[in-house]
């Protein structure tokens, strides 16, 4: 009869497995091997809130601010943490990012600065 092998208890087994990929925490080391600071703690969302700002004050927004803010709220979208107001936020900066304009009037600025005013308390961390 073969004898059945037992592994060392957190041998071959990642410290990642079980946990959803947004709860993970990348942490940088500096070269003594100490954590330095999480590495996704400040997605770019205040970005997008700035961008949002400045189309619903009808100004043309910063490339820059656009790429960015379009990038996280992409990112939130593709893990499935955006909400209705989220998913429209990361519609309107795809447009713009990709080269689109918003013409937007009286009704869609207002609806710009709901949508900065969702992003930023997105942005925020959970009370628990």
């Amino acid at each position: 009869m073969a004898e059945k092998k037992t592994r060392a208890p957190g041998a071959g087994v990642k410290p990642e497995d079980g946990v959803a990929p947004w709860e993970r925490k990348q942490v940088r080391l500096d070269p003594a091997g100490e954590a330095i600071q999480p590495q996704n703690a400040a997605m770019p969302l205040i970005d997008a809130a700035h961008t949002l700002d400045a189309l619903a004050a009808g100004d043309t927004p910063d490339l820059a601010r656009v790429l960015s803010g379009a990038l996280a709220l992409d990112t939130l979208v593709r893990n499935g943490l955006a909400d209705r107001d989220l998913l429209d936020a990361a519609a309107g900066l795809q447009a713009v990012a990709t080269g689109g304009a918003l013409k937007l009037d009286a009704t869609g600025r207002a609806r710009a600065a709901t949508l900065a005013a969702a992003v930023r308390a997105a942005d925020r961390p959970a009370k628990t």
